[in-house]
């Protein structure tokens, strides 16, 4: 029973940190947004990506990280 609640708990903190935008203003984002589409290797990329993305990467993430991601969604996206 304790390593479902550990599970719950785990799960609910990866949901509720997918979900954490705090700290970055709509022009931020939006800017991000056009940013990561001018690249044409992401034009097929759903938004919701895009959204992840910039959001990361106003925060910090690390490059490689980023870039990492990026490669994995472009691949997915081309089938």
């Amino acid at each position: 029973m304790e390593s479902y609640a550990a599970l719950k708990t785990c799960l609910t903190i990866t949901f509720l940190k997918t979900f954490d935008f705090s700290g970055i203003r709509p022009g931020q984002l939006a800017d991000g947004i056009d940013e990561f589409y001018k690249d044409s290797r992401n034009k097929d990329i759903d938004i919701n990506f895009a959204l992840l993305y910039a959001r990361d990467k106003l925060k910090g993430k690390p490059a490689k990280e980023l870039e990492d991601e990026l490669t994995q969604w472009r691949r997915q996206s081309s089938h």
